[in-house]
Parts: structure tokens; sequence; C-alpha cells
């Protein structure tokens, strides 16, 4: 198992941030003013999730999450599409406690791993490979994206989100609101053109992009920051409202991407020089 990076130490090549930086974000939000409304207000993402799930064909299957804590994302799987067995992995150990905490609470069968997504070794292949929030957190999201093939058995699907932070409202207010956050995140991947690329050069087939969940707004921001503490307030009602509202434009707030791993699997440079 890879050793779990402190929070001071520098990320590895490529990547923008470090399993210490997630340690403090993988605690589940069970509470909250909205809470009564949440049935509402991710009926949008639960549409997308289904229509992700239903690309693999089958009635059900083996479904990995990558960068799975805080456990979230596969409680939502599992509401909208319940006949499939559900993974995990994440190298934060907090994380992957706490996805497995949480997931327990809730009644969800999964099993999670802790270890590197890009190393890891597991006795099984999956046929849905996913990820949501990942690449974008990397300098070159084509490996990260030859990584979910990888794990992916021959045939199967990956697929992936990202959110859409490279629109010129969202780019202002991470940069001037959240500079952190704008430093960890890489925007150059974060349109439709972007994803069809990095899947194709993945060496991905029958590529298929798209976009969902309304004109949403950047939600952090920097609490050493008064701007950064006023977008975190001010946000949280323009997204309420982009979630209740009908209409998508003049933006997506998340972009979406899905491809099949050849049924010979996918090429690297070392097989191919093999």
């Amino acid at each position: 198992m890879p050793a779990i990076v402190a929070e001071n130490e520098l990320a590895s090549e490529n990547e923008l941030t470090n399993a210490g930086f997630w340690d403090k974000k993988y605690i589940p939000k069970t509470s909250g003013a909205f809470n009564w409304l949440k049935p509402l207000l991710r009926r949008k993402r639960h549409r997308m999730l289904g229509n992700l799930l239903d690309q693999i064909g089958k009635p059900s299957g083996e479904i990995l999450e990558l960068g799975c804590a805080p456990g979230e994302a596969l409680l939502h799987l599992h509401k909208v599409r319940p006949q499939h067995r559900l993974h995990g992995i994440d190298y934060s150990e907090i994380g992957m406690k706490s996805a497995e905490e949480f997931l327990g609470r809730q009644g969800v069968d999964a099993t999670i791993h802790f270890g590197d997504f890009r190393d890891i070794e597991l006795s099984q292949q999956f046929d849905m490979v996913m990820s949501f929030g990942l690449i974008e957190h990397f300098d070159d999201p084509v490996p990260i994206v030859k990584d979910h093939a990888r794990l992916c058995a021959p045939g199967g699907r990956v697929a992936l989100t990202v959110p859409n932070f490279a629109t010129p409202v969202n780019r202002f207010l991470m940069k001037h609101c959240d500079p952190p956050g704008y430093e960890g995140h890489n925007l150059e991947i974060m349109s439709r053109q972007a994803l069809q690329a990095a899947f194709e050069a993945a060496g991905l087939q029958n590529v298929k992009v798209g976009s969902a969940q309304g004109p949403r707004i950047y939600p952090g921001g920097d609490r050493r920051l008064l701007r950064g503490r006023i977008n975190r307030f001010l946000s949280k009602f323009w997204n309420l409202a982009a979630c209740l509202s009908p209409i998508n434009a003049p933006w997506d707030y998340t972009l979406w991407a899905v491809g099949q791993v050849p049924v010979e699997g996918i090429q690297t440079t070392e097989n191919k020089a093999a």
C-alpha cells in the first residue's frame, strides 16, 4: 500500500493535489438547511448517473469508482441503479474509512480498497470504471484516463465527470475567491472537446461526451478571505435556483464522457514494443 502523503508534502509528478489535501475534505455532509430538498436538487445528477451506468449494456455489473471518498457518489450510484455491485478505491486512509463508515450507515454494500489507482493491482476487472471530479487534478489527464481503462475489463466502459469551472464566471470566482482551489485544478480539460481528445488519446472507442446540471457557479472559497466566505454563502442560493430550474443555459455545471475499452485492451508503449 502506498504511504499516506502529509498535507505539507509535495504532490507527486503530474498531481495538482495530494492525499493530505483531501484528508480534510473527506467528511460526508449529513446535515444542512436544504436537506429536505435534496431529492429534488439531485434529480438532474441522478438522471446523468443513470444514463452513464446504462452504457454498460447489461442488467447488472461490477462498477468501480476511483477516488471514492467520502462515499457519497457510490451512494448515489446505488440509488439510481441498485442492481449493480459497487467498489471503490481511495489513497487517503481517512477517506477510505470515512467512505466505509458512511456507506455502512446508509446500508450500501460496497467494497472499498485503500491504495493509489495508478499502481494498485486488484483481483478482478470491472464492467465500468468511473470517477467524479478526479482527472482535473492532474496536469496531464490522459495517463489518468488510461489508468481507468487498465482496471476495466476488455469491452467495458470508462465513464467520468468533471466540473465546468472553465466558464468566464467560474474561472473568475475561482481565481479571486479561492486561489488554492484555482491552483489545484486543470481548467484546460473542462470542455467537451478536451474530454473527447483525452479519451481518444487514451485509446478508448465509441466516445460520447455531454453536459448536465445547469448553470451552477463555483461553490468554494478560501475561508481566510472575506470574498471567499461571501462566495461560499451566495453560491448556495444561486446553485439552489440552478438545480431547480429546467433551463441549463448559458452553461452546464458538469461535463461527462464515456468510452469503451477495446476488446484487445489498451495498447501501451510497452506492449506495442513487445
